[in-house]
């Protein structure tokens, strides 16, 4: 989270920056929705006037599409253990060409890893954080960002 308010502190505006858009993924069955789909609908949820004020519900999907949101992924480690692997898997193939953040907590995105990455875990997963727990940021271009006091 402290990502994400940082981006939008320092994003400059009327730019052309994607805008983060928080995102929580205990409500997602990857086994039965494509990524696209559901953070779509869950856009239009979770932020109701994006289709409102901006030419109706397909503007989410649109956004979404052409990467002027950036989908700030969070509680891979909230989902059921036996979904964790599938959503890694489903991020992987449906993520190729959005822009994404996936946030969890270390341990849990390793076990995710063993059960269904399609794409090599980063070297390192390590983290440092102001909070009690951990978190990596991982992206599906095989780098790991470690979010620490310096480069949240």
């Amino acid at each position: 989270m402290l990502l994400l308010i940082d981006i939008l502190k320092h994003r400059p505006k009327g730019t052309s920056e994607p805008v983060p858009v928080w995102l929580t993924l205990g409500s997602w069955n990857p086994d039965t929705t494509p990524l696209p789909d559901w953070a779509t609908t869950t856009l239009i949820r979770d932020y109701p006037g994006v289709a409102t004020a901006y030419g109706g519900p397909g503007t989410a999907a649109e956004l979404i599409r052409t990467g002027r949101v950036a989908l700030f992924l969070d509680g891979l480690d909230e989902m059921p253990p036996p979904l964790q692997g599938r959503a890694l898997e489903v991020i992987d193939r449906d993520g190729v060409g959005l822009r994404l953040v996936l946030t969890s907590r270390p341990s849990e995105y390793a076990s995710a890893v063993e059960d269904g990455r399609l794409w090599a875990p980063p070297p390192s997963t390590s983290s440092q954080s102001t909070s009690t727990t951990p978190r990596t940021s991982c992206s599906p271009n095989n780098s790991a960002t470690p979010v620490t006091p310096g480069n949240r």
